[in-house]
């Protein structure tokens, strides 16, 4: 036993000094032979004979020095690692030698590498990440898809539709419904969820502290209790253990008692969420015309074994089943049919990262192309070497060995730069999500994606080290030594495969030029249509004066004063305020209304967006009034009239006059003081986003119809950003210096950030066309460069025999003409067949715009 382990450990130190240090391995050997080979000539000299005689004796007895030199080797078991440094050195000494072509496949392998590790660390970020519940893969959200296979980014549910699944739904374990909503506390505005008393159960979560709800609290209640969030309770309570009971006082309801610490896990769900409320379930909640709820989230856990399809035509079902016979009268202009699910929640990032991921995947499989054909040229070129290693006695696995250490060391280098471009890659679409949520946590490089792109390089170094080795030794031509130096020409089979990658290059090129194309025009007809105001000459800036006027009788007067304050600018031509953070994004709340006289009665109510504004609103925006008046001070801040705009005008009044009609948001009006007059009607606007310009109409409201301590004011004027906020800041310092100036901008930049997700997507698409567009040239230029150099002789022969420089030219610019005409053939089907995933992504031009066609096929 102790000589076993003294053998191991006499092996592994061989490995060890084979590894690091194997010259002194080697001079141990070399000692070692010369005191064996110095005992056997003294044996043969005290024999008698001369040293010379005896020096010759012993080299005959002893043997071949070379050869019991390589048993010894042998014996050690560390010939591999020894033969595996030597064709290191030897790979890196010959890659040395072709810096331009070791430069061009490292490059190719980083860029390929850091946008794939890029976009799916994204990906798995923000969409395939798993939650972190027990049996997480079976909790689902389902969406209602609306006639048309319109599908809302936020799921719309209401508490009707979860009465009817939890008692009718039996593959699934439970449903639960969460209810968006926000609070005023300490002048600031917070947001939480109202949930089901099922919910933690539902998620598999436990309490860190206290409870959680109670059905009782949930319906007929609710109760005014709530359940505080961990990252809330360690960070504005300092993690109090006696935090359970205390009384919590908002701005406006009641008092909520705190009663549990949710654990973080939850806030996987809901980061934004600084503690959870039970459901409301008011009257409005209970009225079948509000099945499907604007912001109702409905999540459900599905039994094991049952898939989503199952699941999913089970809830068709009882839907179908629920409007035949409950509430066909109400929504008979609806098509509810909830059949997408999705594991955990959506993001509106979602569609667009998986484009951009199947585009990665793209600019990989071109620069594999790209690479192989380099390769396979090289290896034509190399094929005299090959084949006198082989004549020496290297057998296949040892020339695939060293065709392998050197694709190695190639992909090694090109994973490191691409893993460096990822990281900048990652710092950029960190970027990106902050300015769209500011919430969101930083995209990293986590072990899963890590993991996947070590195994991605470690597949491209195999194909890239046997492939163009399997090529030559199918066709024999290695095994064949000839003395002849033009034996080491490209044959017809190796030019046949290297032209074929090209145009699959081409191919793959073509489809992505395609795309690009179109998200390009697209985003420039996104940015051609007009908002409807002036998005340049208009500074905003949140306000809150809660602080300074916590008396809610004070408001009207606080806030007049700062606008009369901000009047007095220099440079100021309007003044004017609106309810809300910021006067352009998707923070717009929509209402249900009816239109007395009309046909809505006994249907679904239309939607609007509620605007709550001033009457110096519209000049402030540069909006026009293309009928009847805007909102008067004084006359019109009781509840008494609307403006709408020509959006809702062209809708919904028809041919009738819109002055004078009488609308109504309550649901359903039951007295002559709900239906108010619509006095003005405005221009068409694009508050949330330019490409909104066909969404719902727009009510505006007299803002002190809700008076609130937080309101928006908006400048009109031509003075820079920076001075103008300087001096709103300090006409707010002269009233009082506790009033702060927040997210104050000209309204072009909120306004851009709405299109920042097809920005981010059209520039990510361009480059990685343009990325395969470079890689398909080089590799065109790389197979017909190394063509031409082969057939210089039978160039030289046209030559002589009359061929004019004008028909050689001709004769090697068809071969690349050709091939991208196959290409480009191959290209057009694909993109065909690929188009039909952007059409949700386009914008004023189809997925087979010609146009974008023809410009591509011209410009290959």
């Amino acid at each position: 036993m102790r000589l076993k382990l003294l053998d191991l450990l006499y092996r592994w130190k061989n490995w060890l000094v084979s590894l690091f240090c194997p010259s002194r391995l080697e001079r141990e050997l070399e000692i070692e032979m010369q005191d064996h080979l110095q005992s056997l000539q003294q044996e043969f000299e005290r024999e008698g004979m001369s040293s010379e005689v005896a020096r010759k004796a012993a080299l005959r007895g002893f043997g071949n020095v070379e050869s019991l030199k390589e048993d010894c080797r042998d014996s050690w078991r560390t010939r591999f690692v020894m033969d595996l440094i030597r064709d290191i050195r030897f790979s890196v000494r010959s890659l040395r030698k072709s810096p331009i072509f070791s430069l061009a496949v490292m490059i190719t392998l980083a860029l390929c590498i850091g946008a794939n590790t890029t976009i799916l660390s994204a990906l798995y970020e923000l969409i395939l990440k798993p939650l972190p519940f027990e049996n997480s893969d079976r909790i689902v959200k389902v969406y209602n898809v609306f006639k048309g296979g319109q599908r809302f980014e936020e799921s719309r549910a209401g508490w009707n539709q979860y009465v009817d699944f939890n008692e009718q739904a039996d593959m699934f374990e439970g449903f639960v419904l969460a209810q968006s909503g926000t609070k005023v506390l300490n002048g600031a505005e917070i947001e939480f969820r109202g949930v089901t008393s099922d919910f933690f159960d539902l998620m598999g979560v436990k309490p860190l502290l206290g409870r959680f709800f109670t059905p009782e609290e949930v319906y007929p209640g609710p109760g005014n209790v709530m359940v505080l969030t961990q990252t809330v309770w360690e960070n504005d309570y300092s993690a109090d253990s006696n935090i359970i009971g205390k009384e919590i006082k908002f701005l406006i309801g009641p008092s909520y008692t705190i009663i549990g610490v949710a654990p973080r896990s939850i806030e996987a769900l809901y980061p934004d969420v600084r503690f959870f409320a039970p459901y409301s379930v008011t009257p409005r909640a209970l009225d079948p015309r509000q099945r499907t709820w604007r912001n109702g989230d409905l999540w459900a856990r599905l039994k094991p074994g049952i898939s989503r399809e199952m699941a999913s035509i089970q809830l068709e079902s009882v839907e179908r089943r629920a409007i035949e016979e409950k509430f066909s009268k109400y929504l008979a202009t609806w098509d509810l049919n909830p059949k997408h699910f999705e594991v955990g929640p959506p993001h509106p990032f979602k569609s667009s990262l998986a484009l951009l991921q199947g585009g990665a995947l793209f600019l990989v499989i071109v620069g594999c192309l790209n690479i192989v054909n380099l390769l396979l040229v090289r290896a034509a070129r190399r094929c005299s070497e090959l084949a006198v290693r082989h004549s020496f006695g290297a057998g296949g696995l040892i020339l695939a060995r060293m065709m392998l250490v050197e694709s190695l060391l190639l992909t090694t280098g090109g994973l490191l730069a691409g893993l460096l471009l990822s990281w900048s890659g990652l710092e950029a679409t960190s970027y990106y999500l902050m300015e769209l949520f500011p919430k969101a946590q930083p995209v990293t490089l986590s072990g899963a994606v890590f993991f996947w792109t070590l195994l991605m390089a470690t597949v491209i170094a195999l194909i890239m080290g046997l492939l163009p080795l399997a090529v030559l030794w199918k066709s024999g031509r290695i095994q064949k030594m000839e003395k002849n130096s033009r034996s080491s020409s490209i044959s017809g089979k190796t030019r046949f495969l290297s032209g074929s990658l090209v145009i699959l290059q081409i191919g793959i090129t073509f489809a992505l030029l395609i795309g690009a194309g179109l998200l390009i025009r697209s985003f420039r007809n996104v940015l051609d249509v007009d908002p409807g105001f002036d998005a340049v000459q208009v500074v905003s800036g949140y306000i809150n004066i809660y602080s300074v006027y916590g008396d809610k009788g004070d408001w009207v007067g606080g806030r007049k004063r700062i606008l009369q304050a901000m009047r007095e600018i220099p440079g100021v031509e309007n003044v004017s305020f609106e309810l809300g953070k910021v006067a352009v994004g998707n923070h717009l709340n929509t209402d249900r209304f009816s239109i007395r006289g009309g046909s809505s009665n006994g249907e679904a109510q239309p939607d609007a967006l509620i605007k709550y504004v001033d009457g110096a609103f519209f000049a402030t925006m540069g909006v026009d009034i293309l009928e009847g008046r805007t909102f008067y001070p004084g006359v019109d801040e009781l509840k008494t009239s609307y403006v709408i705009d020509e959006s809702f005008a062209n809708q919904y009044l028809e041919n009738r006059l819109a002055i004078g009609t009488e609308v109504s948001r309550e649901d359903p009006p039951t007295t002559n003081d709900d239906w108010l007059k619509v006095v003005g009607d405005a221009a068409r606007t694009n508050f949330q986003g330019l490409e909104k310009r066909d969404g719902l109409p727009v009510i505006y409201i007299c803002f002190e119809q809700k008076p609130l301590p937080a309101f928006n004011v908006l400048l009109r004027t031509k003075r820079s950003l920076g001075s103008v906020i300087r001096e709103m800041q300090a006409k707010l310092n002269e009233i009082d210096p506790k009033l702060y100036l927040n997210n104050a901008t000209t309204l072009d930049k909120p306004l851009g950030k709405l299109h920042l997700d097809r920005e981010g997507l059209t520039v990510m698409a361009g480059v990685f066309a343009g990325l395969a567009l470079l890689l398909s040239v080089i590799g065109i230029y790389s197979t017909l460069s190394y063509d031409v150099q082969q057939r210089q002789r039978e160039i030289g022969i046209r030559s002589a025999i009359g061929a004019s420089r004008g028909e050689v030219l001709t004769m090697i610019l068809q071969q690349g003409l050709w091939k991208a005409g196959i290409g480009s053939a191959l290209g057009l089907l694909a993109s065909l067949f690929l188009t039909r995933f952007l059409e949700n992504l386009l914008f004023d031009v189809t997925a087979l715009d010609p146009q974008t066609y023809v410009h591509t096929i011209g410009f290959l």
